[in-house]
């Protein structure tokens, strides 16, 4: 794509967020009825079309009875019900918000067990979040215009990131230039990123078996990759929400939940585990399961950066000690199955932020972004909270991005022949 093109689809797209920020936060729930209103003005006249298709073509390729039938109980129920997707939508928007505040908590009391001596801001923000999502809850009717006007509010900080984005694709001289906050996409989106590449790449997989393919590079970046961030995504299991890696001059930095003794909270919280391994070794474990898929996106980097990101490696393992396998759960466990066929070394953490592993705070995309922390890459988290989804729609727009460090993209997995 032109790079002036993409350039004007962020400034447009950017316009279009603050706008309905604008809208949101001053109209509040009234412009999100309004919004459901038009939806349901365009249901009603799409169905009068196809109406219309259908007895100008009299038998002739047009919509069945059932779609018609089906698209004739949308238009009538939001003609009828504009008001209830607006409550909808504010209701996600509200359990959204509870379990923002519910994650933080937990992530404090994880930190103040380990001795970690958490920040009071994160108390204070799992606080507010948890209090006023548990009052939306009780009492959504009354808060629906408090409800949207910190929708509006979100979206205007979502297209000033935007505009920014547009902006910086031809500045070469601000190009990796120190870190900044973002607002990451809501949880429950973010979740959904992974499974979705998984079906979007699915076509261009073998139907044989699991091979890398190198994607070709639309804006031909050149050179060659001095480290990879591996974002996984499954088609069954905990994992379809993803799952992050760091591969760095053939070596393979993972970080998870991978001692089984150690797991609680239907397996959000335990022992965090570090392994270590050839990337190449991996590569071919990974090939082995049909049910997963994996993206890579590879980054050259200055032997400055790369002196940055060994010196940070050797910090992270200086809080480490070796974990030996020794239990008959763990050498059934998914690392004791790779440390059978490959030379596997794993580590517990003795202090550190890693210690214990939570699945939304302290987890792989942590460990990834610990790591490249010291080369600038922009920090992602959403009040802290790291996912793989959000990880991976930042490393693709930075693909797609002529002045970024990231230069290369490759797809791993099998193709399931069912989803063509």
């Amino acid at each position: 794509m032109n790079l002036k093109v993409r350039q004007s689809q962020g400034y447009l797209w950017g316009s279009i967020l603050i706008l309905a920020g604008f809208l949101f936060f001053f109209l509040e729930s009234q412009f999100a009825l309004i919004v459901f209103a038009t939806l349901a003005a365009i249901a009603l006249l799409n169905l009068l079309y196809q109406i219309w298709i259908k007895w100008k073509r009299k038998g002739g390729k047009s919509a069945s009875w059932l779609n018609l039938f089906l698209h004739g109980l949308l238009a009538l129920f939001l003609v009828n019900n504009a008001m209830l997707p607006t409550h909808l939508l504010a209701l996600f928007m509200t359990l959204e918000f509870f379990a923002m505040g519910l994650i933080l908590l937990l992530d404090f009391g994880v930190k103040w067990f380990n001795q970690l001596r958490p920040s009071l801001l994160i108390l204070l923000d799992g606080v507010v979040h948890f209090v006023i999502g548990l009052i939306a809850l009780f009492n959504l009717d009354a808060t629906l215009d408090l409800i949207y006007r910190l929708f509006g509010l979100s979206l205007l900080l979502r297209g000033l990131s935007s505009l920014w984005d547009a902006w910086r694709i031809d500045k070469v001289e601000i190009a990796n230039k120190g870190r900044r906050k973002r607002l990451g996409l809501p949880i429950f989106l973010s979740a959904l990123i992974p499974i979705g590449t998984l079906r979007a790449i699915n076509r261009l997989l073998s139907p044989d078996k699991s091979r890398a393919i190198q994607l070709g590079n639309p804006l031909e970046k050149t050179g060659k990759s001095d480290l990879e961030v591996w974002i996984h995504t499954a088609r069954r299991g905990f994992e379809m929400m993803g799952h992050v890696d760091i591969s760095y001059k053939g070596v393979t930095y993972a970080y998870g939940l991978y001692n089984p003794e150690s797991s609680r909270l239907f397996g959000t919280v335990g022992d965090g585990v570090l392994i270590r391994l050839s990337s190449q070794d991996y590569l071919d474990a990974l090939a082995q399961d049909d049910w997963r898929a994996v993206v890579g996106y590879g980054m050259v980097l200055t032997d400055q950066q790369q002196e940055a990101i060994e010196s940070r490696l050797s910090e992270i393992m200086s809080y480490t000690k070796p974990l030996v396998l020794q239990t008959e759960k763990q050498q059934q466990s998914y690392l004791g199955q790779l440390n059978n066929h490959y030379g596997v070394e794993s580590f517990t953490f003795s202090n550190s932020q890693f210690k214990t592993y939570f699945v939304m705070t302290t987890n792989c995309v942590l460990l990834a972004d610990t790591i490249l922390e010291v080369i600038g890459t922009d920090n992602i988290a959403n009040h802290g909270i790291l996912t793989p989804g959000v990880y991976q729609d930042y490393f693709e727009k930075e693909y797609l991005n002529p002045q970024s460090a990231v230069i290369s993209k490759f797809i791993l997995g099998k193709q399931e022949v069912t989803e063509q």
